[in-house]
């Protein structure tokens, strides 16, 4: 009788979410020379941190529909921000809104949240996410590019991506999450947490 219970309270207990800042990511990564595989990304939070909806703020730009359909393959839920096209000024498309309101709109719906990001204008979320006991970690690309306030306001609870670069770089190979083929899945180690 013990035993049944305790298997319906695991049931029943909320998962975390990941909220992830793509545009900060895939710009601080590019800038050390390196790329992220999507497909370790996601199998890593869900395997290291017990993400269940792992949410991609990005722009929107119709010429990259089919990597928009392979980021769904993988899992991840997407949220397009319009970009701003202005006169001789380059792409413009401010995700950090659409962020913090999912976060919050999702609020009663997961346990803790991971925010991925180094971006400072998080730093609000971030505090209060902590303040609630509702902050698992916040995970940024690399240190020299995170903002100050972002790591004060996590208390601690803060990773770097560089560290796993040879974990999480894209090697040209993928496995989505409705193929049949099984690949072997690296190597199973926790790295995170």
């Amino acid at each position: 009788m013990k035993k049944q219970s305790s298997q319906k309270s695991a049931k029943n207990q909320k998962k975390n979410y990941a909220f992830i800042d793509n545009q900060n990511v895939n710009v601080s990564i590019q800038r050390m020379w390196w790329k992220i595989d999507r497909g370790k990304m996601i199998r890593r939070l869900r395997r290291d941190f017990d993400v269940e909806v792992a949410y991609l703020f990005m722009w929107y730009i119709p010429e990259y529909q089919k990597m928009y359909d392979f980021f769904d393959s993988l899992g991840y839920t997407l949220v397009f921000r319009q970009v701003v096209q202005w006169d001789n000024i380059p792409n413009k498309g401010n995700i950090d809104t659409e962020l913090v309101l999912q976060a919050m709109i999702d609020y009663r719906k997961y346990n803790q949240a991971v925010i991925v990001s180094g971006d400072g204008d998080f730093s609000s979320l971030v505090e209060h996410l902590h303040s609630k006991k509702k902050l698992r970690c916040v995970i940024a690309p690399n240190k020299r590019r995170t903002s100050d306030f972002l790591q004060e306001s996590a208390d601690g609870r803060f990773l770097f991506l560089d560290g796993f670069k040879k974990k999480l770089s894209y090697t040209g190979e993928h496995k989505d999450r409705k193929s049949k083929k099984t690949k072997k899945e690296d190597d199973g180690e926790k790295f995170w947490m």
